[in-house]
């Protein structure tokens, strides 16, 4: 997922043409974050795309938008010293998401597709520009049982998986054929199973029938929302009871 969003203070002055389109002093135009979204107290890198070469100083807005205000940030990041930028806040989530830090505050609303966002501030050659970063944060109000299988369904990153074998892999055999009492060339099925230790697969297992002549198969996993080692196995079998086992560690961040 990319995501860029930008949020411009207007000037004060009136444009009859007021096409956004048309560039006709310095801008900052986006700003992108990579990965788009992040958890709080992980790593973050930013860039900016300006309309001419400028000196940007970045920050992290540190103070929620009160209810009385309108608009996506509130006004007191025009003046916030704020957070440098690089790691999310540790408490992005109860400024800007679902977890309140105590009594007397109310979670967030979320946006149409249930996220939360980090703001930030842009200053450049008399230009302020806010940028929006999504936040990784837990369900609000949900039962224990709920978070933890919105954890494991949120989706990560999706890898594509390749598994291929020898063309001789599936062996050609012979067996009696009991309705015709006579003997019958057959070549193996195959079957690759896949198994991880969190995230999900497109397809738990596939395989070819023993007249497939194909030699590899593709599926796809999709990593968890949540950073650490995840251990992954393919088990490969044929037909007759052979099987082959392959095992992976991979680290997702």
């Amino acid at each position: 997922m990319k995501y860029a969003a930008l949020l411009v203070i207007a000037s004060c002055v009136p444009d009859l043409d007021q096409r956004t389109s048309i560039v006709d002093r310095p801008m900052v135009l986006a700003i992108v974050a990579e990965p788009a979204e992040a958890k709080p107290g992980t790593s973050v890198t930013y860039q900016a795309l300006v309309t001419s070469p400028m000196t940007l100083e970045w920050a992290y807005c540190t103070q929620p938008k009160p209810p009385t205000e309108d608009g996506a940030v509130s006004s007191a990041c025009l003046d916030d010293p704020g957070l440098p930028i690089g790691t999310m806040p540790e408490d992005a989530c109860m400024n800007f998401g679902p977890n309140p830090p105590g009594d007397g505050f109310r979670p967030r609303d979320p946006d149409p597709t249930g996220g939360f966002y980090q703001p930030i501030r842009v200053r450049g050659d008399a230009v302020i520009t806010f940028g929006l970063q999504r936040i990784s944060c837990d369900l609000a109000n949900a039962p224990p049982d709920v978070v933890a299988d919105y954890r494991a369904r949120y989706p990560g990153q999706t890898i594509a998986l390749h598994a291929s074998w020898p063309a001789d892999a599936a062996e050609a055999y012979v067996s009696y054929d009991l309705a015709t009492v006579s003997l019958r060339d057959r070549r193996e099925s195959l079957r690759v199973s896949f198994y991880a230790t969190a995230g999900r697969f497109e397809t738990d297992a596939a395989g070819v029938a023993e007249d497939d002549l194909a030699t590899s198969i593709d599926d796809a996993w999709t990593a968890p929302a949540e950073a650490g080692t995840v251990t992954m196995w393919t088990v490969f079998r044929d037909s007759r009871g052979g099987a082959s086992i392959a095992t992976y560690s991979i680290a997702v961040q």
